[in-house]
């Protein structure tokens, strides 16, 4: 996500005084840092139509998902307010749980929410505390593909924090088709959406969104049997711009396999403010409806 210049200064800032603190005592340095971070109150509570929402900002980019929430993805929002009573819904990669807390605002909705970061991971499950939806929403640290399998999770720098993204599942390669340059890299457990449904007392999808870090075409790979089943009523995915040949590769694949599963493809979106509903040269929310 963009960096404002305003945040750059501060940061700069902030790792001055930090490193002037180190020098006069690390125990001092280390006292007033712990005592900021219990003291200050993080917590930003974001407007809905449906009631307002809280979020934890343990960092400036989970500050950004929240803030922007009501107006960065409107179609992604209309999708989730067209929701039955009673939905289940699946979110594939959902950071810290933007579009899960909004899905659980629906009447009687149920959310199974996945992502393999554990910055991400432990600011959703804060966030669903905040909010008091442990009955509504089910959350996984896990990463979604085509088999079942333990495997690294490739961690860059710009994604070591909360709200943190581009950190690709057994592959170095981000969903744009680019070489990531990892801090780190851990083991984390992967599922595919059959095998996940097959082994775990989990409640069947109606809906399911997924944007993750790496190709999406092991998603898909994993969920065939999931996608051919009536239950399941629609599908949104982050697609990325076919100009480059392996996203055409990938658009193809994917196209043909909903459709096959009986799924009609609907319309592409703009995933952000700045981007344009245009799958060939930008990024896209692309969503799919069962075909009556």
């Amino acid at each position: 996500m963009e960096i404002s210049l305003k945040h750059r200064a501060l940061k700069v800032f902030t790792r001055v005084l930090s490193n002037l603190l180190r020098r006069i005592s690390t125990d001092l340095y280390l006292r007033i840092a712990i005592g900021f971070r219990t003291e200050l109150d993080t917590v930003l509570e974001v407007p809905t139509p449906n009631g307002p929402l809280l979020f934890q900002c343990a960092s400036h980019t989970a500050h950004t998902r929240a803030r922007q929430l009501p107006h960065r993805e409107p179609d992604t929002l209309r999708w989730i307010e067209s929701f039955e009573p009673g939905s289940v819904f699946w979110d594939i990669g959902s950071n810290i749980g933007v579009f899960s807390l909004y899905a659980a605002h629906v009447p009687g909705a149920m959310v199974v929410a996945f992502d393999p970061l554990a910055d991400n991971f432990s600011t959703l499950n804060r966030n669903v505390t905040l909010n008091g939806l442990h009955e509504k929403v089910m959350a996984f640290c896990a990463a979604i593909s085509a088999e079942t399998k333990v495997a690294r999770l490739y961690v860059p720098e710009v994604a070591d924090t909360a709200g943190g993204a581009g950190c690709p599942f057994d592959a170095k390669k981000n969903n744009y088709d680019q070489e990531v340059s990892p801090i780190y890299d851990v083991a984390v457990t992967g599922y595919s959406v059959d095998d996940f449904l097959e082994r775990f007392d989990v409640p069947f999808p109606n809906h399911i969104k997924a944007d993750i870090d790496g190709p999406p075409d092991p998603v898909i790979q994993g969920a065939l049997k999931t996608l051919s089943d009536p239950r399941l009523e629609s599908v949104m995915l982050e697609l990325q711009p076919t100009n480059i040949r392996r996203n055409r590769e990938s658009w193809d694949f994917i196209m043909r396999t909903l459709s096959d599963a009986g799924l009609n493809h609907i319309k592409s979106a703009r995933c952000t403010p700045n981007m344009e509903n245009d799958p060939v040269n930008y990024p896209t929310n692309n969503f799919f409806a069962r075909k009556p």
